[in-house]
């Protein structure tokens, strides 16, 4: 299960970081997605615009998260539950910390 839980994962970022960035008006078909590519727009983007991408992504993360492993683990009572649970809080934890810093910057 290990092995399909990561598997999945490396799908699920990607996804959630081309929803993101089309929804805020990125030309999604010039980019070859991954995680390390959608941080870098976000470095390279406005702060305004990094916060929107970032909220963004993480709100499509945690859909697709819910749809394709929380949702499926609980039904089945899997321990790899908490295996994506805590996957899952580190990267909040990431994106939270990234939002803060850009929102710091806005203010001043």
């Amino acid at each position: 299960m290990n092995k399909n839980i990561k598997e999945i994962s490396k799908r699920i970022i990607p996804l959630s970081s081309i929803n993101s960035l089309n929804e805020n008006g990125f030309n999604i078909f010039s980019y070859e997605m991954d995680e390390k590519t959608f941080y870098d727009i976000v470095e390279k983007s406005d702060p305004v615009t990094s916060v929107n991408l970032l909220r963004s992504f993480y709100l499509y993360y945690r859909i697709y998260l819910n749809k394709y492993f929380i949702k499926p683990l609980m039904e089945k009572n899997c321990p790899s539950l908490s295996e994506v649970l805590e996957n899952e809080k580190n990267l909040k934890f990431k994106v939270d910390r990234i939002i803060s810093s850009l929102e710091r910057k806005i203010i001043h």
